[in-house]
């Protein structure tokens, strides 16, 4: 099956993106409160939550290489996935503020990540992904000519154009 290719711009559902935060001290406080609701208050049948410390630290190279806040939700989110969590993720501000607000700068879709690149979920009703007629069930392979991986956002300002690649 031979992948399409679609460009598009990014439009409204605007909210003010918040600025991504690179203090190191903001770093250890987000981890130092994801161990404590791991260790305190999670709970999944088989896991033992005395090894999170350990297993953090073991993912805490991909950790400290995040350069964003978008980098460094997904690699807490992967290595949340990775020692068996499926029911917490780590959001950042402008998630927050785009989940209480309903507004974004984006394609106007949600998406997982799959082997082959991310998984279209939703699409939202009069978005640009709406309009080039993507839907749920595709797959984004590619975005400006990157691969698609866990750390590719799918947003930008408002107005620019995005050239994606999809597997229908």
């Amino acid at each position: 099956m031979r992948p399409i290719v679609l460009l598009f711009a990014i439009s409204p559902f605007t909210v003010s993106a918040q600025t991504i935060d690179k203090v190191p001290a903001a770093r250890e406080e987000v981890l130092k409160t994801l161990a404590t609701i791991v260790q305190q208050k999670a709970f999944v049948p088989g896991i033992d939550f005395k090894k999170w410390e350990s297993f953090l630290a073991s993912e805490r190279a991909k950790i400290d290489e995040a350069k964003n806040d978008e980098e460094f939700k997904g690699a807490i989110n992967q290595a949340l996935r990775k020692f068996g969590f499926s029911h917490i993720l780590l959001a950042t501000p402008k998630d927050m503020n785009t989940r209480t607000s309903g507004k974004a700068v984006g394609l106007g879709i949600t998406s997982q990540s799959g082997p082959d690149g991310r998984q279209i979920t939703r699409v939202f009703e009069g978005s640009a992904a709406n309009n080039a007629g993507l839907e749920p069930g595709d797959i984004i392979t590619h975005v400006d000519g990157q691969k698609v991986d866990d750390k590719t956002v799918f947003s930008g300002d408002e107005g620019s154009i995005v050239k994606v690649r999809v597997k229908k």
